[in-house]
């Protein structure tokens, strides 16, 4: 059981590292790091990456984004892309 709980982190793990510094919807984390997202992000953050968690109201539903921010050893960048994301898939 621990092993398929290790393969979900790093996997959760290399999924923000390929998208850094970009919004990740909470569907598309969970679609890596399954039902628990949540462990496995707070796994990833005891391990030294910086994961933030964005949430705002649109037309009165709650839309939450996670954004890789800096890894282990790394200064967090105070000038991240800045390159606007869609609000809604193409």
């Amino acid at each position: 059981m621990r092993h398929h709980r290790q393969s979900r982190v790093q996997a959760t793990i290399a999924f923000f590292i390929a998208h850094k510094h970009k919004r990740l919807s909470l569907l598309d984390v969970q679609r890596v790091a399954g039902a628990q997202h949540g462990a496995r992000i707070k796994e990833a953050r005891a391990l030294g990456y910086q994961i933030d968690n964005i949430t705002e109201r649109v037309d009165g539903e709650v839309h939450s984004w996670y954004i890789l921010r800096a890894e282990p050893g790394e200064a967090a960048s105070l000038f991240p892309d800045l390159t606007p994301q869609p609000r809604y898939p193409d």
